[in-house]
């Protein structure tokens, strides 16, 4: 937008076009915003706090004793390594309706 007909003559201040709005001003009242954009009064705004939050480091290694997984052995095509209880399960361990008495009683 232009600006006004005869504005006055100010030395070394000259017209800048506000990169948001699109209007003229006088460049001794634009503002470089955060992003890079140079912006009259009212379109200026400070960067927001959020930006500036960082999330706490955290180490996620295995930290002690480490061993490897033990293999899965089977009794009669069942999973005896691991159990099937809930979080435990493995897909093909777990079998449903699954009776106790069907897995003979031993020490593993």
């Amino acid at each position: 937008m232009p600006h006004p007909r005869n504005p006055g003559y100010i030395a070394g201040d000259h017209w800048v076009v506000c990169d948001v709005c699109g209007f003229e001003y006088r460049h001794s009242i634009m503002r470089k915003r955060w992003d890079g954009l140079v912006v009259c009064p009212w379109d200026f705004e400070l960067r927001h706090p959020q930006d500036f939050v960082r999330d706490k480091h955290e180490n996620i290694t295995a930290k002690g004793l480490v061993r490897p997984e033990p293999e899965s052995s089977f009794i009669n095509g069942i999973c005896s390594t691991r159990g099937a209880a809930a979080g435990q399960a493995i897909a093909g361990c777990a079998i449903t309706g699954f009776v106790e008495g069907d897995i003979p009683t031993a020490t593993f």
